[in-house]
């Protein structure tokens, strides 16, 4: 089929619901042909999530997850779906194996279960340096491929989740494991490195680690990243539950005085509640706006892991290790109830900075289309001007 232009969002993304509901004429592509219908309990259970998450009807063998509307989004969910059915899933194994056959087959396979984070590739470019992005403080690095349309061609771009557990894990210890899943991929330096938001405090210290193991680092970009957690002043939440209710209070107090109001009642008759009563009564009365393809009970678990990286994130404190770092600033700051993070060139004398500026908020950044292109044009500029001479003239 031959549409004039993609649907969109109100954010400028592809809208995958939409074109989920335009007419297919082939019903293969679809994943709706009966003519090879799952064999087994794993290709079934598989089959039926997908059904129930992609509002379709039940997948074929030979279906596409991601030709049938899937995405960073949904297989995020897809993943916690399957977690929640008792079936170990590493996140990243369905960019891996987006046929359902070849999925359900490398999960009964021994060997499939991983204990640390996986790379997904997220543009692939054969021979050459690629660029690693890391998860924001919400464990969210779909903001990767958003950027990745924008970006310079010649960059080969990889995204790393968290891995599964969070539990107990410094940001140290979390750095190392993503180095060990990086050097997978690119076994060698010199590494680029990329991070949004409380993500790039993860780069910063998978950097930190690199350069102290003697591999050369030619790249730290840091997108709107504070030095530190917001929460290093008052103290980190001691629960997911106290977490989740700063965060409404946040986010209340910025959009007006009615809403902060509002958020305070509501904060003082849930402190007992149970995470999902919260999301749920939250969702209801517009406090918490979580994507509506994810249930109360997933965004329960995705605030846990998010409370474990913050408590993380709380204790980390970059180092004085001497290296170079690009930071890419939103010129819109909005956080103005927080307490102000020491500058980066005030962490360390031996830090070499270049500032880019970026027009528009933190989370423009990401979801207002140009203010996108304009800080993904800026990556491209810098990361390129950071690749090794002979790449460039190759």
């Amino acid at each position: 089929m031959i549409v004039d232009r993609f649907p969109l969002t109100v954010n400028g993304k592809i809208d995958a619901a939409a074109l989920r509901r335009l007419p297919s004429p082939d019903s293969h592509a679809s994943g709706s042909s009966p003519d090879n219908p799952p064999i087994g309990d794993g290709e079934i259970l598989i089959a039926r999530l997908w059904s129930e998450l992609l509002d379709t009807p039940i997948a074929s063998r030979d279906a596409n997850f991601f030709e049938m509307g899937g995405n960073s989004l949904l297989a995020a969910v897809f993943a916690e779906r399957m977690r929640a059915c008792g079936r170990a899933f590493p996140g990243m194994r369905i960019f891996e194996r987006p046929v359902l056959s070849d999925l359900a087959a490398a999960l009964a396979s021994p060997v499939q279960a991983t204990l640390g984070p996986a790379v997904i590739p997220v543009r692939r470019r054969q021979g050459g340096t690629n660029v690693f992005f890391f998860p924001t403080g919400t464990g969210d690095y779909s903001y990767t491929f958003e950027l990745a349309t924008d970006m310079d061609s010649s960059i080969g771009i990889y995204a790393l989740p968290w891995p599964d557990s969070l539990d107990g894990v410094d940001l140290d210890a979390l750095a190392r494991a993503m180095c060990e899943a990086m050097m997978c991929v690119q076994p060698a330096g010199p590494y680029l490195l990329c991070g949004y938001s409380l993500g790039g405090l993860l780069a910063h210290a998978v950097a930190a680690h690199l350069l102290r193991s003697g591999h050369p680092v030619s790249f730290i970009g840091l997108i709107d990243v504070p030095t530190g957690s917001p929460y290093q002043e008052n103290g980190a939440p001691k629960t997911p539950r106290n977490f989740i209710l700063r965060s409404i209070r946040s986010k209340a107090a910025q959009k007006s005085p009615e809403a902060l109001e509002q958020a305070v009642d509501f904060i003082h008759r849930a402190r007992t509640w149970a995470m999902v009563d919260i999301i749920e009564q939250g969702r209801s009365i517009g406090l918490l706006n979580p994507p509506a393809e994810r249930t109360s009970a997933e965004m329960a678990i995705a605030w846990e892991r998010s409370f474990g990286f913050l408590q993380a994130a709380s204790c980390y404190r970059p180092g004085p290790e001497s290296m170079s770092i690009e930071i890419f600033q939103a010129t819109l700051q909005e956080h103005h109830d927080a307490p102000p993070s020491p500058a980066w060139n005030e962490i360390s004398p031996s830090y070499d900075i270049h500032t880019t500026h970026v027009d528009g908020g933190h989370e423009d950044l990401m979801n207002v289309p140009e203010t996108r292109r304009q800080l993904a044009a800026a990556l491209s500029r810098r990361i390129l001007l950071a690749m090794p001479e002979r790449e460039l003239a190759g």
